[in-house]
């Protein structure tokens, strides 16, 4: 449990050569919940608030991230576990705008159409910050032309697309009907 504790605040703090050292020194970790067991490791690579010195690095496009996630991947972190609510680490870029960090995760086999306890998908996920992020447009056509699917309710019966149109997002309700 030490190790995990360790991978974790290396992840939290942004310490890669850290973490670089506790993954060859356990491979396994990379696959490992939080402390709790709440969370996979991977979630705090892919979030953008961690905690640490504001070093132009960690400013600068949200590299370091990338490069932590990069390497728990390389290490065999499952890009497909979730946490307690069933939502795996692409809900997290997504709902960030995080638009590197969900090509990453998509281009190493995230599913676009995972749907956490609520039934969203990351297409419902897309408005979950839509007044404080940006390029909702660029994340559906990615989320789409990764085999994202337009069709899938939630459990209150909701499509992507009556939230697009709930919240005034008449670009992106052009794209999904171009894709249902």
């Amino acid at each position: 449990m030490q190790i995990t504790s360790d991978v974790q605040k290396a992840i939290k703090y942004c310490e890669i050569t850290t973490l670089k050292r506790l993954l060859v020194q356990s491979p396994d970790s990379a696959l490992s919940y939080d402390e709790w067991g709440n969370r996979p490791m991977l979630f705090y690579a892919v979030e953008k608030d961690t905690f640490g010195p504001q070093t132009e690095y960690r400013r600068t496009s949200g590299k370091l991230h990338m490069d932590m996630t990069k390497l728990l991947l390389l290490y065999g972190a499952n890009v497909n576990a979730t946490d307690k609510d069933g939502r795996t680490a692409l809900f997290i870029a997504v709902t960030q705008g995080h638009i590197d960090m969900v090509k990453l995760l998509l281009t190493n086999s995230a599913n676009p159409n995972v749907q956490d306890n609520l039934g969203d998908s990351p297409l419902h996920a897309i408005f979950e910050e839509l007044l404080v992020t940006e390029g909702h447009e660029e994340m559906s056509e990615l989320l789409l032309t990764y085999g994202a699917d337009p069709n899938i309710r939630n459990k209150a019966g909701i499509l992507p697309i009556d939230l697009a149109k709930a919240y005034g997002a008449p670009e992106v309700i052009q794209i999904l009907l171009q894709h249902m």
